[in-house]
This record gives structure tokens, sequence and C-alpha cells, in this order.
């Protein structure tokens, strides 16, 4: 199967978009990019999100509590990242095939570009 033909979601803050040139680089390996909002973590509100288990919450408040457990989390922007890339799972789940995610800090040169692409 090639890289070409799979569905391909950048995941990207709203307020902070990629270039132009950045997206085009993309689109030259993953034609049927779609650019998928990220979680902001600045949107959330860490002491009401249902979607985070209290000790994650206790985590990412008290960063010495954090530990070798499941529930660690970093910080808010690490939360976020996580309900991001769940998105574009739940979204891949339904697809029943591969895809493939990347990140709006993902820059790829002519040598990678050709190299994905062949």
């Amino acid at each position: 199967m090639r890289l070409a033909s799979l569905p391909a979601y950048a995941i990207c803050l709203a307020r902070k978009p990629p270039s132009a040139r950045v997206v085009c680089s993309w689109r030259n390996v993953f034609p049927y990019l779609t650019i998928a909002n990220a979680v902001d973590a600045m949107d959330l509100d860490i002491g009401s999100d249902s979607r985070l288990h209290p000790l994650g919450r206790m985590h990412i408040e008290n960063p010495e509590h954090s530990g070798e457990t499941v529930f660690a989390l970093p910080s808010k922007g690490a939360f976020a990242c996580a309900l991001s890339h769940y998105a574009v799972c739940k979204i891949a789940a339904r697809s029943k095939r591969g895809v493939v995610v990347i990140e709006q800090d993902v820059e790829l040169s002519a040598e990678a570009q050709a190299t994905l692409r062949s």
C-alpha cells in the first residue's frame, strides 16, 4: 500500500496555522490530506473537563505528584495533544483503513518528500 493512497491528517492549531509552503509540501506526499483542528490547551478548563480523569487533573495541577502512573500528564498541552490525536483515531477507526497523522511542526524536505512518495 502506498502512502499517497491513504487519507492523511495534519493536526494543527487554528491560532497558529502552517504556512502555505508547508501545506504544499505535505500535499505533495499526501494528496488526501485534511487539516484537523487541534484541541487548543488555551481553551481547556481542566477543572471542569469531564474527559480528564481526576488523577490526571491532579498531576497537571501538581506536577510533583506525577511519578509513573497511567494518569500522569505533564501539562494541559499534553492533554490537548492527546485529545487531538484521539479525535483523529476515531475518524480512522470509522474508515477501517490506515491513515497517516502528522503534526503542524512537520517539515518535509525535498529528499523526505521523494522518499515518502517512492
